[in-house]
């Protein structure tokens, strides 16, 4: 081997000594960096201790609060806690709470440094109910059926049976299916309106039904109902069933069997036989 080929040899191993120091110096910095890292997220300081739960009026704080610290326990990667303020997932929780409580519409959770989480709870409103029989089911104000009800005054709510074979009560004489809406938002919505249409009458609306072939028949406390379905323009049916009531039908009410509102202005109606 002449000389220039030892210099070149030398230098080689130089050089592969200084690539070996590099990455032995560069993993030692990265293990210190993350043990650095590993040890302040495990600091108590950041452990959350408070959780602040506003907004409920019906679930209990204190079940929002113990659900919300048992989603809390563990490691993430086998690493870090999933209890320290800066790593707790909001979106996991929220969604942790709301499979929880069927009764809440939405929650918002926040971080409330240096140790605490905010929970703010929207809850769903009683609006209506969902029956089979004498067993019913709340359901909020855009048609979910969410709850199951033990207590409640019949004359508040109005109740609605649902008869199509895929109803929320096939396969269950006991208990309300929930989880679902009854209706789609804007067709339990404009029911709800024509509902409140007799608030001023002498007659008011005692139950709607949904029948399989997709029509409502509402049905009067006095006895009769009121057909509508889908395409029922609610403001037409309004109409016409004021014309109806003050006209031919005025006298013979107690008679009366149903008015039909499903065909625009073409209004029929049947007395009892």
């Amino acid at each position: 081997m002449t000389r220039r080929e030892e210099i070149l040899a030398r230098s080689r191993k130089i050089r592969r000594r200084k690539g070996f120091f590099k990455a032995l110096l560069g993993v030692l910095v990265f293990s210190v960096f993350f043990a650095c890292v590993t040890w302040f997220f495990h600091l108590d300081f950041f452990a959350i201790k408070n959780i602040y739960v506003r907004g409920v009026e019906t679930i209990d704080e204190k079940e929002i609060k113990h659900e919300t610290i048992n989603n809390l326990g563990g490691l993430y990667f086998w690493l870090l806690p999933k209890d320290n303020v800066l790593l707790v997932s909001k979106d996991n929780i929220s969604a942790k709470l709301l499979n929880s409580f069927a009764r809440a519409k939405s929650v918002k959770v926040g971080r409330n440094l240096p140790n605490g989480l905010d929970v703010e709870v929207k809850e769903r409103i009683n609006t209506a109910l969902s029956c089979k029989g004498e067993v019913c089911a709340y359901i909020d104000e855009d048609g979910f059926v969410f709850e199951r009800a033990i207590a409640f005054d019949d004359k508040e709510f109005l109740k609605f049976f649902d008869e199509r074979e895929d109803s929320f009560f096939v396969g269950s004489s006991v208990s309300p299916r929930v989880g679902e809406n009854i209706l789609d938002k804007e067709e339990f919505e404009k029911l709800m309106r024509f509902a409140e249409t007799f608030a001023s009458e002498k007659f008011s609306v005692e139950s709607a039904h949904i029948k399989e072939d997709g029509s409502y028949f509402i049905k009067i406390n006095e006895g009769w109902n009121i057909i509508l379905n889908k395409q029922t323009d609610i403001a037409s049916a309004r109409e016409n069933l004021a014309i109806s009531l003050n006209g031919e039908i005025k006298d013979k009410r107690v008679n009366l069997n149903y008015i039909d509102l499903r065909f625009g202005n073409k209004i029929f109606y049947k007395f009892k036989e």
